[in-house]
């Protein structure tokens, strides 16, 4: 089971009060719960999604409050496509899928996370507005360039490299 640990931005604009909630709980999906946040990316607000235990991130643009019932549609196909243009192989995007059949939504808890959501959601906003707004990036190169950002809490390692090493580390036939 996969959890979507929202910050309260993203549950004041989904309209989530407490009681909808899900108590937090471990993840057994592959790269763990997901952390969501809003972040302005000129000109729209976005969902900013990070895996919890690689900081592999992406963005959904234009998020409005009637987005919320399409959370795991859009989730499912962000990461999809994120993998698929990294290049991942077929067989590891499949396991990276895994455990992403039941999900529930809870609160955002983990300050180092959220921490760590915030710094990333800051270098989104900050690659597009250098390049002068969504007009003129490509919003899959930018999240290509933050998934290659060292950070301090993965080892100095980038996401993308921590997630292919988490993958490399669960391969029983590589050992």
């Amino acid at each position: 089971m996969l959890q979507f640990c929202l910050t309260p931005k993203v549950r004041s604009l989904f309209a989530y009060a407490d009681d909808m909630l899900s108590l937090p709980e471990a993840g057994d999906a592959f790269l763990g719960n997901w952390y969501v946040d809003i972040v302005h990316i000129m000109p729209y607000d976005s969902l900013l999604l990070m895996s919890e235990k690689t900081l592999l991130s992406f963005v959904l643009l234009n998020i409005r409050q009637d987005h919320s019932e399409m959370l795991a549609n859009g989730f499912f196909n962000g990461l999809e496509h994120l993998l698929q243009e990294e290049k991942f192989a077929e067989r590891s995007i499949q396991l990276l899928m895994q455990g992403l059949e039941l999900m529930n939504i809870t609160a955002a808890v983990d300050k180092r996370r959220i921490a760590s959501l915030t710094n990333i959601g800051l270098l989104y906003s900050e690659e597009v507005k250098q390049s002068g707004g969504l007009d003129n990036c490509n919003i899959l190169d930018v999240m290509k360039r933050i998934n290659r950002f060292p950070h301090p809490s993965l080892n100095h390692q980038s996401p993308i490299k921590a997630t292919k090493t988490l993958l490399r580390n669960s391969d029983t036939r590589l050992h």
